[in-house]
């Protein structure tokens, strides 16, 4: 949770989720550009002064002795999982790591390049579920045969095309409808 200090004083804290790797050097937040405060984080220099609290939680407690993993993410619901697949990259990782992910369309995608890389240098399958893109399967490109992009919603279908199955470790991360959604379909799956 961050405050920055503004004209007035310092602001209401607003909670945000740590995307570095845990043995980086220093604290990464990757934040969604959208209202008054978070338009504001950007103008930060060296040396201003922000108050911070936290860490607070653990979302993907244990996740490394888990050797199947899927993680859903809904938009900027990708920073605690890109938190995690930083963490498997500097650990060289071997676990076998499923990413559903679901934007609007293709210019949704925060750190595309870094993690389709991380697509050769892991165990990691990326889906992409585009859901407001027509073009989205036109994106697939055979230099990055684990980035697969699909279009729509993800749903029951796409989960089981992309090997999802009862007695993986499932991880979720998105706006609420979305994560109601998700859950509704791996139900179905079992």
């Amino acid at each position: 949770s961050i405050r920055i200090m503004r004209s007035d004083g310092w602001s209401e804290p607003h909670p945000f989720t740590i995307s570095g790797a845990p043995e980086d050097p220093f604290i990464r937040m990757t934040i969604k550009k959208e209202g008054a405060f978070t338009s504001a984080i950007p103008n930060l220099k060296p040396g201003d002064t922000v108050k911070c609290m936290g860490p607070l939680g653990v979302f993907c407690k244990d996740i490394d002795a888990r050797p199947a993993i899927v993680m859903i993410a809904g938009g900027v619901g990708i920073t605690p999982f890109l938190s995690v697949l930083r963490h498997f990259r500097n650990a060289q990782a071997g676990n076998a790591v499923s990413l559903f992910w679901v934007n609007r369309g293709k210019d949704d995608i925060i750190c595309g390049d870094e993690i389709k890389a991380m697509s050769t240098e892991l165990n990691l399958t990326v889906i992409h579920c585009l859901s407001r893109d027509e073009n989205a399967t036109g994106y697939n490109d055979t230099a990055y045969p684990r980035v697969v992009y699909e279009k729509g919603r993800l749903n029951p279908e796409i989960l089981k095309r992309h090997g999802v199955s009862a007695g993986s470790a499932v991880y979720l991360c998105g706006p609420p409808p979305m994560m109601e959604s998700a859950l509704s379909d791996l139900n179905q799956l079992g």
